[in-house]
């Protein structure tokens, strides 16, 4: 168990006070992939390179089962830091050595191994991430998704406890941000290894993650299942995230204003078992009610299917007869716009 609690943190500048992180409270179990999302300025990037203390918080503490790091002396400090893999956006290869010497020098600068034992950990890591045939070759001409599996393979030298991940996709095209997350995740499965992900892609988290927390002007703001938070957004900041990755999620304001004559909209949530079956056409067959779908989204978080969407009511009566059809069918429902003669308290109730 990794706990962060009430770490903060402010940088100085000409006599000028800014303050990145405000009382910080985590708590990440051993062997998810736990995200942290937010904007630019944030505080991501200073945030996660507080779990090996390269920076270090201004009040606070980083708890590893139940021990502070902030208070470990210089040599168990170096120990906990050989246990921390950090994979980066650009790569930080060493452009001179080869693939395979890329990795021989992590696990020479951590000693401790036998030239024998250097090379079958090599060669071992080169499977794992499927640039066998490229030991010998140079960073220069590779793709960026190789560089990236050679940064992985790197960070994965010395059996690291807990894998940082800083905006690791963040240079890659759509196609390889997959596979590299398909990596990862095999990684995480294979190895029950703890990563920490720092993205400000949506996308990212939706995939590979268990649980995300959401950082705003160094504050956390939101921290939930993967499947929470983005299908249910709490706060104000979520929302807007999520909105640009989910068609759903925002609306335009004639999907709300719809025709004069129309009636309640509705944003329908179906999660895993229901999100496999035709819910829409069993709804319209039990209550007789048509739904008119204004827009929609169906994909998987974290591996689990899920269905969001938008549908129009012809009236606030089918609104009322809709509701015990879908508590049965466990579909989540918000009313987002009510238009209909009857009043709108009338059609909430």
């Amino acid at each position: 168990m990794i706990r962060l609690h009430q770490l903060s943190k402010t940088f100085h500048r000409d006599g000028q006070g800014v303050e990145v992180l405000h009382d910080v409270d985590l708590e990440i179990a051993e062997g998810e992939v736990f995200g942290i999302i937010g904007r630019s300025g944030a505080g991501k990037s200073t945030l996660v390179r507080m779990f090996n203390l390269l920076e270090r918080p201004d009040r606070g503490s980083v708890r590893i089962d139940g021990d502070d790091i902030i208070r470990f002396d210089a040599a168990r400090l170096r120990r906990w830091r050989q246990r921390v893999g950090m994979v980066f956006q650009h790569f930080n290869l060493l452009y001179a050595k080869t693939v395979a010497d890329n990795l021989r020098f992590a696990l020479r600068l951590a000693g401790g191994h036998s030239p024998r034992e250097v090379e079958a950990r090599v060669d071992e890591l080169l499977e794992l991430v499927g640039l066998r045939e490229h030991r010998d070759r140079y960073p220069a001409p590779l793709s960026g998704g190789q560089k990236q599996r050679v940064g992985i393979a790197r960070a994965l030298a010395n059996r690291p406890r807990l894998l940082l991940c800083d905006e690791a996709t963040s240079a890659l095209d759509p196609e390889t941000t997959q596979a590299i997350l398909r990596l990862l995740a095999r990684i995480n499965q294979e190895l029950r290894l703890t990563i920490v992900l720092i993205t400000h892609e949506m996308d990212v988290v939706r995939s590979l993650c268990d649980r995300v927390a959401v950082l705003e002007r160094g504050r956390v703001v939101e921290v939930g299942e993967v499947a929470d938070v983005f299908l249910f957004p709490q706060h104000a900041v979520t929302r807007r995230l999520v909105s640009e990755s989910q068609a759903t999620a925002e609306l335009d304001p004639l999907d709300l204003q719809g025709p004069a004559s129309g009636g309640p909209l509705l944003r329908l949530t179906l999660l895993d078992e229901a999100a496999t079956r035709p819910v829409l056409s069993q709804l319209s067959t039990e209550t007789g009610v048509p739904l008119n779908i204004v827009r929609g989204a169906v994909g998987q978080l974290k591996g689990r299917p899920y269905g969001q969407l938008l549908v129009r009511l012809p009236d606030a009566a089918a609104l009322a007869a809709l509701r015990p059809a879908l508590q049965r069918h466990r579909v989540e429902h918000e009313l987002l716009a009510v238009h209909s003669r009857l009043p709108a308290d009338e059609v909430a109730a």
